[in-house]
């Protein structure tokens, strides 16, 4: 059942996996170059910039006729922990911790988690 959900729904999950590609990358990169990061901060930033990279190999996959199940197994245990993590994170704030753009993290979050189911179930698009 879920692996038909994500066969009939593949182009959305290719375009949110470009999303998170694009969101990664400018969000890492413009705190990379910003600096003054904490050691912590400074490894989650260079995780994710690998994370994007990852990403962007993977799409070969999607596009054309590489075989890296291994790899999109692995983007997509990323993005679901990856997920699941930011998701207790925001149940974790308080109302004076939170941003404006809040909001916009759960959305992100589901975002994530689906997007890493559908990695890791390295489905084809169908020939027509």
């Amino acid at each position: 059942m879920i692996k038909s959900f994500f066969q009939s729904t593949y182009w959305l999950w290719v375009i949110a996996k470009m999303l998170i590609i694009v969101l990664l990358f400018i969000s890492s990169i413009s705190l990379l170059i910003e600096g003054n990061l904490r050691t912590d901060e400074l490894v989650i930033n260079w995780l994710a910039v690998i994370e994007g990279i990852l990403l962007t190999i993977s799409l070969a996959h999607d596009f054309g006729s590489a075989r890296l199940g291994w790899l999109k197994i692995i983007t997509g245990t990323i993005l679901f922990v990856g997920g699941v993590a930011l998701m207790v994170t925001l149940f974790g704030l308080e109302k004076g911790e939170r941003s404006e753009a809040y909001a916009l993290g759960f959305p992100l979050t589901l975002m994530m988690i689906f997007t890493g189911l559908f990695e890791v179930l390295h489905l084809q698009k169908q020939k027509t």
